[in-house]
């Protein structure tokens, strides 16, 4: 029974991310400061030993966040560059892309616009890889409303379907 009972401990405390944290240097807990995470390193400020403020946090992965953050999440503006090449650019909120923000797609895919709870929402412009531009709303990372696809090379203004031939309205559920 004391052998499961230790076993359980040890891995409550390895799978438990506050257990691996630890201060590098400086102030990690009220003030700037270098501090070792489950998942990389934070450098930044910090409030009531929580990431809080301007900070930069490098992922193992090699993935890079910096910019604002709020009780321990990425909240207002920040550039983070994924490992893999995507790019989000823009406000953050609990951690999620929320407000207006860029994403860029390693391929080459762009996506300018709104953002909610991590999806696309709201107004934004699509810019697919082939050329092609998608410019509408979007609701729960899907496309909705009567939108507009733009063939590549077209003028991205929105024109009468009778003077130019290489503009198609879609009408989405």
């Amino acid at each position: 029974m004391k052998t499961h009972y230790a076993i359980a401990i040890l891995l409550l405390y390895l799978f438990n991310p506050a257990a691996w944290a630890q201060c590098l240097s400086g102030n990690c807990q009220n003030g700037y400061g270098e501090k070792l995470c489950a998942y990389g390193t934070y450098k930044g400020n910090f409030s009531n030993g929580k990431r809080d403020g301007e900070g930069t946090y490098f992922y193992d992965s090699g993935s890079i966040y910096s910019g604002k953050w709020k009780n321990n999440h990425k909240s207002g503006y920040g550039i983070f560059n994924n490992r893999n090449g995507d790019r989000y650019e823009g406000n953050w909120l609990n951690g999620d892309y929320h407000g207006q923000g860029i994403y860029r797609w390693a391929d080459g895919k762009v996506y300018d616009g709104s953002w909610k709870a991590g999806k696309r929402d709201g107004y934004g412009i699509y810019q697919m890889t082939n050329g092609y531009r998608y410019v509408g709303t979007f609701r729960n990372d899907l496309p909705v409303r009567e939108s507009v696809v733009y063939e590549p090379g077209s003028n991205p203004l929105p024109v009468p379907p009778s003077s130019s031939p290489r503009i198609h309205v879609i009408l989405f559920a």
